[in-house]
């Protein structure tokens, strides 16, 4: 259906009439009705705004672009390495004197260790298990197909804390629960070694951000920036890009519409089905800035940092100018409004901490990653990266105003410490886009719903 041209669109809407409905069952209602006159409806016309020139800083901006020469042959020790060396750093310098654990001794109380924290998981997958003498393949190799789950946790998990030369055990309780932690995590403990090799936690000492949140501009107007992530050419997405477009809806609908700044959609939005979606940003990018990033179900390269999708894949939407219509990294980050600070992924990193930890809801994880100060602790563990040597660019060094994730199962929001959370549904399951209100950081879904 995203390929038909507008008038047959139109005509085949007209034909499905009443039962083709928005959220609010207004979407297909007749132009003209008793309460709107022919003449006042003509006179009625709505203005989108023009889009600020975009000036962002030149860390934003490559943050997440990799170098032109890629060495995929390094081990990801260096990764690691730099994470501890910058998150110890930060807990230093907020005034916590940190014990290396080679200089711990027994006994000792009330001492603050650091390291990264790694997460011994009974369930997670291993390639070292999949041989086993009990199975056979065709070849006569040892062969074990371990069962798929949707999580890698149970109650035999431990955590262990490792620095540049020793590890020793933590030791749960209610301030340290293994649930809440996944492998990567890198933070302070304080406690004491009671038995050899194991530590007491009495307190968690999360690191924090290097440059605190500036204050957030705010915009004279109500502007309003639209996320959508996990598209697909359907009638349900054609009904959504009319309604951005103003091409459907009442005049309610079309004034809200006229103050949109942007779409940003987050993964999986191309898939399959690229000239479908080609079409559909086609005609995005003819009426508001638009912005898309890949997905773990894109044509893209799979480890994170994702690299923006090549304009091939695009050809119509792609023709029109950068400001119009832009490629951008998964992550993604940027400033919009002139100066509010926007982060978000398409979702792989909330997932995978989602499958690795005893937490179910995506804005809890989402709260976790700001306390970590980290976007995405379990690359490269559980979740692919680029094998980075000097730098770790996943370490959170500004604080944003909103923190979005792409993908998710349901539509959620939250704010945590002055930083607006939002949860993406996937358009795919869920039929609706997220509409967030730049001035006040409101956020509401607008749900597509084709019934025949």
């Amino acid at each position: 259906m995203a390929t038909l041209e507008t008038k047959e669109r139109n005509k085949q809407k007209v034909n499905f009439g009443a039962e083709m409905v928005l959220s609010n069952g207004l979407l297909m209602r007749s132009p003209l009705d008793d309460q709107t006159s022919a003449a006042q409806r003509a006179e009625v016309k709505f203005h989108r705004q023009q889009p600020q020139q975009q000036v962002e800083a030149d860390d934003d901006r490559q943050r997440f672009r990799l170098p032109r020469e890629r060495d995929f042959q390094r081990q990801f020790y260096h990764v690691y390495a730099k994470r501890l060396e910058k998150m110890r750093q930060r807990i230093q310098d907020a005034g916590v004197d940190v014990t290396r654990l080679a200089d711990l001794e027994k006994g000792a109380s009330d001492v603050v260790i650091a390291g990264t924290v790694f997460k011994n998981q009974k369930l997670k997958p291993n390639i070292l298990n999949e041989l086993d003498n009990d199975v056979e393949d065709a070849d006569g190799l040892a062969l074990f197909k371990q069962p798929k789950r949707p999580k890698f946790v149970s109650d035999d998990d431990d955590l262990i804390l490792e620095d540049d030369l020793q590890r020793i055990k933590l030791i749960a309780n209610d301030v340290l629960k293994v649930e809440d932690f996944v492998t990567g995590v890198v933070c302070g403990f304080r406690g004491y070694e009671k038995d050899s090799g194991k530590f007491h936690v009495v307190q968690v000492v999360f690191p924090s951000v290097i440059a605190p949140q500036i204050p957030r501009p705010m915009p004279e107007k109500d502007v309003s920036v639209i996320f959508i992530s996990g598209w697909d050419a359907s009638l349900a997405s054609q009904m959504a890009v009319d309604w951005i477009c103003g091409e459907d809806g009442e005049m309610a609908d079309q004034e809200v519409n006229a103050s949109v700044e942007r779409v940003i959609l987050a993964g999986n939005c191309v898939n399959d089905d690229v000239d479908g979606a080609d079409d559909l940003l086609r005609q995005l990018a003819g009426s508001v800035r638009t912005e898309i990033m890949p997905g773990e179900n894109d044509p893209a390269n799979l480890v994170l940092p994702q690299q923006p999708l090549h304009p091939c894949l695009c050809p119509k939407a792609a023709s029109f100018s950068s400001n119009t219509f832009k490629t951008v990294t998964n992550p993604y980050s940027t400033e919009i409004c002139g100066g509010i600070r926007t982060l978000g992924t398409s979702g792989q990193n909330v997932d995978d901490v989602i499958r690795n930890s005893g937490i179910d809801d995506s804005a809890e994880v989402m709260e976790a990653l700001l306390k970590w100060s980290h976007l995405a602790p379990t690359c490269p563990d559980t979740l692919g990266c680029f094998p980075y040597r000097d730098e770790d660019p996943f370490i959170l060094e500004k604080r944003p105003h909103l923190f979005f994730a792409g993908n998710q199962k349901h539509f959620q929001q939250k704010t945590f410490e002055g930083v607006k959370l939002i949860s993406v549904p996937k358009f795919s399951e869920s039929r609706s886009i997220v509409v967030v209100n730049m001035k006040t950081l409101d956020a509401h879904q607008v749900l597509f719903d084709c019934k025949f």
